[in-house]
């Protein structure tokens, strides 16, 4: 009996020790210290797979990169990259805005849809200050590796907003 044991406990540990790990590892999402403010999820339980995989993708830290405007009407273009706005992006529905670092400004509830073929991120301005409303708006969104792009049009200037994934020290990512 003493050899039975001896052979197969070790095997019983592992099989314990891999079942227990296995219980525990689910995925991880930024949830930006879980003070949202927000009561409804950003996707709908029967949203298209498109919609939950970004809500997925963009959760996180992120800082601004890029920011470009042109007037179409005046054919006029800008770029600003010095600009220094952060934001944590929650998986439940929550986005946190900071200024110059890490100020906290705005607290926004955002919702993810698909029309078409394009995806957007509705923000909820009820109860925003003119500067929260001005900082981020309902736009379209593309994630691509550690970058999201937003794009809006508000009557004849076309905006495209860059930001970077960024570590939990707000530095950029290097991939």
């Amino acid at each position: 009996m003493k050899c039975f044991l001896n052979r197969f406990c070790p095997s019983l540990v592992i099989i314990f020790f891999l079942s227990i790990t296995a219980c525990t590892n689910k995925p991880s999402y930024e949830t930006c210290g879980d003070k949202s403010i927000c009561s409804i999820p950003p996707t709908a339980e029967n949203a298209p797979e498109s919609v939950k995989k970004l809500r997925t993708e963009v959760a996180g830290k992120w800082k601004l990169a890029d920011l470009q405007t042109e007037n179409t009407a005046l054919k006029t273009k800008q770029s600003f990259n010095n600009l220094r706005f952060s934001m944590c992006v929650s998986y439940n529905g929550g986005i946190q805005f900071f200024r110059n670092g890490q100020d906290y400004v705005c607290d926004y509830c955002y919702e993810l849809k698909s029309t078409n073929d394009t995806l957007t991120i509705n923000i909820d301005e009820a109860n925003l200050s003119a500067f929260c409303k001005q900082q981020l708006q309902t736009s379209a969104i593309t994630i691509r590796n550690d970058s999201m792009i937003l794009f809006r049009r508000d009557s004849t200037v076309e905006k495209r907003i860059v930001y970077r994934r960024t570590d939990d020290n707000w530095n950029y990512k290097i991939n």
